[in-house]
């Protein structure tokens, strides 16, 4: 099910990126509700930070989510990286039908099924990356490959 590809998928990404000490997963199955969370957190460098150390330019917090999400990759040396959080949540967005939020340090950008992400920065920022979502249990099995970029 796609829910093992963006738990691991995620964790890969703090693995990979974060240098992080604390890091959490959380996946919940309400089967009454017929819906899945799943909540991934670390307190390393963020998605911001971790494009600052990089040389990586960024209008804003919010702004370097959103290039995370197109690709943008700070593996300059490896072509083919920086698919997986947009592969994620297009997963997510297209595919399950979800929402896919994510914190870091102090942007935020909320993407809900067939919108367009909202992003802003936040006051209070997070020490870390918090990755948030929802989406339906599918009633049929979903090939994850067909919103692998």
């Amino acid at each position: 099910m796609g829910a093992f590809y963006l738990v691991s998928e995620l964790s890969d990404n703090i693995s990979e990126h974060s240098e992080f000490t604390h890091g959490s997963v959380m996946v919940q199955f309400f089967k009454n509700k017929g819906h899945i969370d799943i909540g991934v957190l670390d307190n390393g460098l963020t998605i911001p930070g971790v494009y600052s150390t990089n040389s990586i330019s960024f209008l804003s917090d919010s702004d370097a989510i959103l290039k995370a999400l197109r690709g943008v990759s700070t593996k300059i040396n490896e072509s083919g990286r920086g698919r997986g959080l947009g592969t994620s949540k297009r997963l997510v967005q297209e595919g399950l039908n979800g929402e896919f939020h994510i914190l870091s340090r102090n942007g935020l950008v909320i993407i809900k099924p067939n919108q367009e992400p909202v992003n802003m920065d936040i006051d209070a920022p997070l020490n870390g990356t918090f990755v948030y979502m929802r989406f339906k249990v599918p009633e049929k099995d979903l090939n994850i490959y067909e919103y692998v970029e």
